[in-house]
């Protein structure tokens, strides 16, 4: 799915209290020195920001719609791919 509907997605799981566990990306081009696939990838990031470390779906959206802003912003077009988990 394109970003918009990434977001669609993400915002109606989010109203049945489901969260974005996991989220990968594909497409072309580099972000800041990162190769896309990677950038966007969920679930990959810091101790302390991925499901595992909270399984709360409103913190996932957040972080969902961090990555898309910044593939967004970076010119990048991306597809996303989800997995989706009851906190």
């Amino acid at each position: 799915m394109n970003a918009n509907e990434a977001l669609v997605f993400s915002e109606y799981c989010l109203s049945f209290g489901f969260g974005i566990s996991k989220m990968e990306a594909y497409g072309e081009g580099a972000s800041r020195g990162k190769h896309a696939l990677y950038h966007q990838i969920l679930g990959l990031d810091d101790d302390g920001v991925n499901w595992s470390d909270h399984r709360k779906p409103q913190l996932a959206l957040n972080l969902v719609r961090s990555k898309l802003r910044e593939a967004s912003e970076d010119g990048l077009t991306l597809k996303y791919k989800f997995w989706v988990e009851v906190p």
